[in-house]
Parts: C-alpha cells; sequence; structure tokens
C-alpha cells in the first residue's frame, strides 16, 4: 500500500490535532479504497521549505494568511511534483485569484464540510498521482481496465458490467482485507440497486464470470470476504 503524504502548514491559533482527526476520518478511507493510506503531518511556516524538499509531499495545505509560504514553495524548481491547497476566508473572486496567481492549485473555504474538502483533496491527489490518466489495475497476472470493465486473466478475459466491476475494483483495493458487505454495498453508484443481503449472489456471479477468483476470494462468517493477491499496481501511477 501507498502512503499519500499531506502537509498541513498551520497558523497559530489553529489546532493541528483536530485537522489531522478531521481529515483522517474521511480522506483516510477514500484513500483506502484506492489502495493507498493517507499520512497527515503538521509543518510550522517557518519549516515549510525545507519540510518540503526533504520529505516531498503529495499536497501541501497552506492557509491564505500564509501566502508567503506557498510562494516559497513555487520558487523551489520542483514544486511542480506537488498540488497545494490554500484554505481562503470565503469565495469571491478577489480572494481566490491572487493565490491562485501565486501558484495554488486549487482551494477551499475555511467553513467548508470537512467531508467536501476531503474529495476536493481527493481529487488533487488523483491528479498530482496520475491516477486519472492510468485507469488500469493489474495484480499478479490480471489486468482490469476500469472504464471498459474488461478483465483479462492468463486463463482467458472476461466483460463486467457496472455493478460487478465496482465490486471487483474495490475488493482489489482493498486486498488481503475482510470487507463486509455494507462496505461493498456503499462503493456502489446506486447502492438502491443492491442489498447488503444480495453481496452473496453479485459475489457469486461474479466468480462465474472470473474464474481467477476461485481460491483468491473467500467468505469469512459473519464478517464479509476477503480476496487474497500479492501487491496490487495502478498501471503507470506507482501506487
Amino acid at each position: 500500500m501507498s502512503s499519500i503524504r499531506v502537509a498541513l502548514v498551520f497558523r497559530q491559533e489553529l489546532d493541528p490535532r483536530l485537522w489531522a482527526r478531521v481529515l483522517g476520518s474521511h480522506l483516510g478511507p477514500l484513500l483506502e479504497t484506492l489502495g493507498a493510506e493517507l499520512a497527515l503531518e503538521a509543518v510550522h511556516p517557518r519549516e515549510v521549505l525545507s519540510y518540503v524538499k526533504k520529505q516531498r509531499p503529495d499536497v501541501v495545505i497552506v492557509d491564505a494568511t500564509l501566502s508567503h509560504c506557498l510562494s516559497e514553495i513555487r520558487h523551489w524548481p520542483l514544486s511542480q511534483a506537488l498540488g497545494i491547497l490554500v484554505l481562503v476566508p470565503d469565495s469571491s473572486p478577489l480572494t481566490i485569484r491572487p493565490i491562485m496567481e501565486l501558484g495554488a492549485d486549487t482551494w477551499a473555504t475555511e467553513h467548508e464540510e470537512s467531508e467536501t474538502l476531503a474529495l476536493r483533496l481527493l481529487g488533487l491527489i488523483r491528479r498530482v498521482r496520475g491516477w486519472e490518466r492510468s485507469p488500469i489495475l493489474q495484480v499478479e497476472d490480471l489486468v482490469f481496465e476500469l472504464r471498459s470493465g474488461k478483465v483479462t486473466w492468463s486463463g482467458g478475459a472476461t466483460q463486467l458490467s457496472s455493478v460487478p466491476a465496482r465490486i471487483l475494483e474495490f475488493l482489489l483495493r482493498r486486498a488481503n482485507r475482510v470487507v463486509s458487505r455494507e462496505e461493498i454495498v456503499s462503493q456502489l453508484r446506486d447502492a438502491r440497486m443492491v442489498s447488503a443481503r444480495s453481496i452473496d449472489a453479485q459475489i457469486s456471479k461474479l466468480k462465474k464470470s472470473l474464474p481467477w477468483l476461485n481460491g483468491r476470494l473467500t467468505a469469512c462468517y459473519g464478517r464479509g470476504y476477503r480476496l487474497t493477491t500479492t501487491q496490487l499496481k495502478n498501471s503507470g501511477t506507482g501506487a
């Protein structure tokens, strides 16, 4: 599992522990579904440039009142490899334009819902890591093309419709962990069409379509399912 390093450059009156709890509770689970884990660190403004050069975070969160930190980071030649989100007091053009001109990739208001902020960060992380450019998952001899639903392995190939494809993606991204039926349902775009009770039938159909799962995907009594594999690869992303 790859580690996504997020640095929070904090003001004196900002409690970094609170932000760590908020972002960890919302962003952490989102990253887990992508086969990654969150490493969130608080950084003092005076140390931000040395931290960025040494630790090479994926994303830096900066308060708009610390715009000099944003400018400092972007003057470093290798800073284009990282994403910067700036927290602003409001969404007016007079507020947003200056921070974007300094090199911010995106912004969020200070009063943004924590779940919305986590989704903004997830989008930025996807762009920084290049996950949007290579929608292919590989594990062992299996290659799964996410957009088309096509799955190939050494013993054959199959085409999955949307629900089994989404289930397979989630199981692959959570490989070697037990996932509950409710967790699987929560990943489906139209959960109204599938209940936790019907997941067993969906899994059974998936295994018939994809014999590669036999011996790898097992039911854990009273808990859910576990897909046992070697390390998952996001093709071309290094995740």
